[in-house]
């Protein structure tokens, strides 16, 4: 089976520190693909590594068949976003910003100008094109750095911790822009958390811990598995945890997280 990113036998090294020990994994195109693991866990190093920016280890990493260490050829193929959300912005406003990949990739102006005007509508952030970039909320920060790093047809594109800015209906929005850019331009998704509740309902998680991807399974099942999320340091929320107990004594009929709509659940 072809696979957009295909990992084979991979360790990964950081200051001589064993992160990650010979893993092997394939990604099927126009996947999402969400990562939990608990804070330390090797998260940042995991996701560098695939983004070809950490050099520091052993095996082969490709997408489309091109290898992480062909530079030229691979680095177009992957975008990341960082997890201190600042750092990702090299320009003043927002129009600069989604621009420059285009620039220097040499597009004549009325391409720039449609691929700006097409993403910029896409992400929601056409409204405050002219505006300077630090100025702006950290979800809308997140939206302009999803912008700039899809605006030049990447076919993966990589979110370091995101969602540790958002307020949970801004994770919520972002769980569904991410979906949307899956359908509309065929990217594929990999995203890191230490939240399971940024997870939820979600397909394929890979769990990590222990230097290895301890598990991969959806979030119905991986929810059930509170003893091993234990020992690799991932919390399950006491709501959660409370309203699926109450959930399998059908006294509610869906889990909830937000206290008070539990009890409202409750009560009805």
């Amino acid at each position: 089976m072809d696979f957009i990113l295909d990992i084979n036998n991979l360790t990964i090294s950081y200051d001589d520190k064993v992160i990650f020990d010979d893993i092997s994994f394939g990604v099927k195109d126009a996947s999402i693909i969400p990562i939990l693991g608990a804070n330390n866990s090797g998260k940042t190093t995991f996701l560098k590594t695939i983004a070809g920016i950490n050099k520091s280890f052993n095996g082969n990493i490709s997408v489309e068949n091109i290898k992480s260490s062909q530079d030229k050829k691979y680095f177009p193929k992957v975008s990341y976003i960082g997890e201190d959300i600042d750092k990702n912005f090299i320009m003043d406003t927002v129009k600069e910003e989604i621009a420059f990949p285009l620039i220097h990739l040499a597009y004549s102006k009325s391409k720039i100008t449609k691929k700006m005007d097409s993403v910029s509508l896409f992400c929601e952030v056409d409204e405050f094109m002219n505006e300077k970039i630090f100025d702006l909320s950290n979800y809308d920060k997140v939206r302009v750095a999803i912008a700039t790093a899809i605006v030049a047809d990447p076919k993966i594109l990589l979110l370091d911790d995101v969602f540790r800015y958002l307020k949970d209906n801004e994770k919520r929005e972002l769980i569904n822009l991410i979906k949307k850019i899956r359908e509309e331009y065929g990217i594929t998704i990999i995203f890191t958390t230490s939240d399971i509740k940024d997870v939820y309902n979600l397909k394929n998680i890979f769990v990590i811990g222990d230097k290895r991807i301890v598990m991969v399974m959806d979030y119905d099942k991986l929810i059930l598995e509170d003893n091993l999320l234990s020992k690799l340091g991932i919390n399950i929320p006491i709501m959660l945890d409370l309203s699926r107990k109450l959930e399998f004594y059908k006294l509610i009929d869906k889990e909830y997280y937000d206290r008070d709509k539990l009890v409202d659940a409750l009560w009805k």
